[in-house]
């Protein structure tokens, strides 16, 4: 059995496109359907957003991500045959 293992940075890189494409899309279509400043709203955002707000998202992705990895993992009693 062969894994193919990549740089840790590599998923990092796919979590932070992915907020910056979700932010955006946010903006645009609050742009374009409601008519709202994009300035308005990353300014709103700047000021409602604080550090707990972060910390808690950290902890609560922590956890979950955690939660996913023990169920998916196989139990540590099953061998693997060679392929």
């Amino acid at each position: 059995m062969h894994v193919h293992a990549s740089p840790p940075h590599h998923h990092w890189q796919h979590g932070r496109v992915l907020r910056f494409a979700g932010l955006a899309a946010s903006v645009g279509l609050a742009e374009s359907v409601y008519g709202v400043s994009a300035n308005i709203i990353l300014d709103s955002a700047c000021h409602a957003i604080t550090s707990w707000d972060i910390v808690t998202s950290c902890i609560k992705s922590w956890v979950f991500g955690t939660i996913i990895a023990v169920v998916g993992i196989p139990p540590f009693h099953c061998v693997l045959a060679p392929a």
